[in-house]
């Protein structure tokens, strides 16, 4: 099992800078790259709490998420979406969307699963039975890392002096 830092996790997905708390009614949180880049000169762009875009009643939302996650590496750029629940972007009348922008990540992080997710996962990442056996017993920072057709059992650990800063728990 390969065992990641978050401060290497950090370094695997590239210098973060949140671009403000969110706001009261958004919840969704923008993240972009440290240099300020945009997606025309290769920057990377997170989008935390992703669940939100997949609301059947505004599938616009999802549809530019889509949009975006076809395009974004024609200019250089890359895209990290970031959700709790995968199986929200695969309900019946989000599929055709969702389905997309699942496919179009060419690097895939799952953690811990519910065991009513696991079948859509299983079927849509063609997991084998010990990789879903793995995701549903899970501990903390335990998962899964698919690039491509590997398929990677892997641990985050934090550091001491990153959990300090993550909790807020100075000694």
């Amino acid at each position: 099992m390969a065992c990641l830092t978050y401060a290497l996790l950090r370094r695997f997905l590239g210098c973060w800078a949140v671009s403000g708390p969110p706001a009261p009614r958004r919840p969704l949180r923008l993240a972009r790259r440290c240099d300020g880049g945009s997606p025309r000169d290769g920057a990377a762009h997170l989008v935390d709490e992703a669940w939100l875009l997949a609301d059947p009643q505004t599938p616009q939302a999802l549809g530019f998420l889509r949009d975006l996650s076809k395009r974004i590496r024609k200019y250089g750029g890359s895209l990290v979406v970031i959700t709790q629940n995968v199986v929200d972007f695969l309900a019946p009348e989000l599929a055709r969307l969702g389905q997309t922008v699942i496919g179009n990540a060419s690097t895939k992080l799952l953690m811990r699963q519910e065991s009513k997710d696991m079948e859509a996962l299983r079927d849509l990442l063609r997991l084998t039975e010990a990789e879903c056996d793995l995701l549903a017993g899970a501990r903390r920072g335990e998962g899964l890392l698919l690039g491509g057709n590997q398929h990677v059992r892997v641990r985050i650990e934090a550091a001491a002096h990153e959990v300090e800063i993550m909790t807020g728990a100075a000694g």
